[in-house]
């Protein structure tokens, strides 16, 4: 599992926002390598940068 950021606009704050995604990379019967979001916390506009820098190396550890 791998840990991505997501730069968009949130139109529900009507600003850009960031917004994590937790993946899973797995390979098919052939060998095909595909990935899968396992889960996406959506939009966390009241967080500071420290605290999605803590957010992500707890995830990836």
């Amino acid at each position: 599992m791998y840990f991505t950021s997501v730069t968009r606009f949130s139109p529900e704050h009507g600003r850009i926002l960031h917004y994590d995604k937790i993946k899973e990379s797995f390979r098919d019967v052939l060998g095909r390598v595909h990935t899968r979001v396992m889960l996406t916390p959506d939009y966390l506009p009241d967080l500071c940068c420290d605290e999605i820098v803590q957010i992500r190396r707890g995830l990836t550890i």
